[in-house]
């Protein structure tokens, strides 16, 4: 699976790096709530595709969690995903998880990005984010 090419493709496709535009022209149902400790939802019920963002995050933390359950509807919406993720518990380390973070690294990390204007109060954990997201990106991870 080449991440970086399905999200290539994805921006060509619709012009635009933001995740929840994205979500919104492939038709996916974008809601925000208050999900506690939870930063974001993907859920595929009968062929009706949502994502869950948790209201009360500050906008980059709101970007990268719907980048990575865009991620979850790009890279893992088939049946037999669907059904392992709601028969089992899958660890947050997983593969899956893994996957979902390099999508959205790939999709919010490119030449000419700009996340000045969304850094949070708490800037040193803002900067470690996007680092982190660097990272990711720069991680062969199929």
């Amino acid at each position: 699976m080449d991440i970086a090419r399905r999200v290539n493709n994805l921006v060509s496709m619709y012009n635009t790096h933001d995740p929840i535009r994205i979500a919104e022209l492939r038709g996916i149902d974008v809601d925000y709530y208050d999900l506690g400790e939870i930063k974001g939802i993907y859920k595929k019920i009968l062929g009706n595709r949502y994502i869950g963002i948790n209201e009360n995050l500050d906008e980059l933390c709101t970007l990268i969690a719907a980048a990575h359950e865009l991620g979850h509807d790009v890279l893992h919406s088939t049946k037999q995903i669907q059904l392992m993720k709601d028969s089992f518990i899958l660890p947050k380390s997983g593969i899956i998880e893994i996957q979902s973070n390099k999508f959205a690294a790939e999709l919010l990390i490119y030449d000419g990005a700009n996340y000045e204007h969304l850094i949070a109060k708490n800037k040193e954990l803002s900067i470690r984010m996007i680092r982190t997201l660097i990272e990711l990106k720069n991680t062969n991870i199929k």
